[in-house]
């Protein structure tokens, strides 16, 4: 049943009452999730963020090899694209991003992105990631110009994560 608060007579939430049927059953059906599509494409350059030990001392949690053959890229910048493709049943959608990372320290980086898609195009992204040990943080913000007007902004996200990562293979 579909309830509005009305200062007089809603009639139309009395219309959509009447014309939608309201019923329960026990009945299964099936459903599909929409077909995604992404890509990206990433140029590495720059040299390697420095660390205090530069020896291969295979004394790392990254990696048996030692601290700087870690997973991560072994190069301070990163510059790319991403593209991202959704069929929905009103009609396929896309999403462009160029973004550009850079890894201040062997510990901190840093990303800035500019996307556009139908809603937006002047979507400046800004994200920061610290890792200490197996812990990284990671704050992210999306949209920054609409932080400006929230109420006239489209689109406006804010996330605070944090991920446990592991670098050892289970036996």
């Amino acid at each position: 049943m579909m309830f509005l608060l009305c200062s007089n007579r809603c009639w139309l939430a009395d219309e959509i009452n009447d014309i939608v049927p309201f019923v329960e059953n026990q009945e299964g059906y099936l459903t599909f999730n929409p077909m995604k599509l992404y890509g990206s494409i990433r140029y590495n350059f720059g040299a390697p963020p420095s660390t205090k030990n530069e020896a291969d001392c295979d004394c790392s949690y990254r990696h048996p090899k030692g601290r700087n053959s870690a997973a991560r890229s072994p190069f301070r910048n990163g510059l790319g694209a991403q593209l991202y493709l959704i069929n929905r049943p009103s009609g396929p959608q896309s999403a462009f991003s160029i973004f550009f990372q850079r890894q201040l320290t062997g510990a901190i980086g840093l990303k800035t992105t500019y996307s556009a898609d139908k809603f937006s195009k002047t979507n400046i992204g800004l994200g920061l990631n610290v890792q200490a040990g197996p812990v990284e943080m990671y704050v992210l913000a999306d949209n920054l110009l609409g932080y400006s007007n929230l109420a006239n902004s489209h689109l406006a996200s804010f996330q605070i994560g944090l991920n446990i990562l592991s670098w050892r293979s289970n036996p």
